[in-house]
């Protein structure tokens, strides 16, 4: 199985991953994770139904298996079954209380289907356990998508001083921007769009589309 896993992670070769995997189940049928990273070369392959067959085989081999919860909570997802996709990544949350990636997969699935407020609960609660830009960013998307510019702004903020490259990125200026012109609060909009150009002056087309609101307030 190691081997599959090297397949998988440093030649991309999914393919070779999958005889692998395959090879490693016939040697031991009792081995849950190598039908779990079976299963994650077939969602590769986007053979959801595979996917589907081979995460649920490594449940019922090991009930304990949060990896496969929360692969099959994917899967489920790409064949729209959204209920079943919330069980399994409540399953992994169990599991697996501490682990971000959870909350904010299932926080990104619950905004999918408009459950904003579930949404904005899961987004949190994966801030509280990592305060990572991402995860700022998630949650300033859903506040986005309801309305409230203010609390998008306060996070998209947070994401920027959370931001782990040593140079910011320019996008967290152009998001603030967008937030505030949303609210209309226009003066400082054109402080974070102009700033987003300091720091992205080569991108041409965006850099077109913020010069022409910028133009606009003139």
């Amino acid at each position: 199985m190691a081997r599959a896993f090297i397949r998988w992670t440093s030649t991309d070769d999914v393919e070779g991953a999958l005889a692998d995997y395959s090879e490693a189940i016939r040697l031991d049928p009792t081995l849950a994770e190598a039908y779990t990273g079976r299963a994650s070369a077939f969602y590769r392959q986007s053979d959801y139904n595979n996917a589907l067959i081979d995460c649920t085989e490594a449940i019922h081999l090991d009930p304990t298996l949060a990896d496969a919860y929360r692969k099959r909570a994917s899967v489920r997802d790409k064949l729209d079954d959204y209920e079943g996709a919330l069980a399994d990544f409540a399953a992994a949350i169990r599991l697996e209380p501490d682990n971000d990636s959870d909350f904010y997969c299932r926080g990104g699935l619950r905004q999918k289907y408009n459950d904003y407020e579930g949404a904005l609960t899961d987004f949190t609660a994966a801030i509280r356990l990592k305060p990572s830009d991402y995860n700022y960013d998630y949650r300033a998307d859903v506040y986005i998508a309801i309305g409230n510019f203010d609390k998008a702004i306060e996070d998209f903020k947070k994401a920027l001083e959370n931001d782990s490259d040593s140079d910011p990125w320019w996008g967290w200026y152009d998001k603030i921007g967008t937030a505030y012109a949303a609210k209309g609060d226009f003066i400082h909009a054109i402080e974070a769009y102009k700033q987003a150009l300091i720091l992205n002056p080569t991108d041409l087309q965006r850099l077109k589309a913020i010069q022409e609101f910028l133009s606009t307030q003139n």
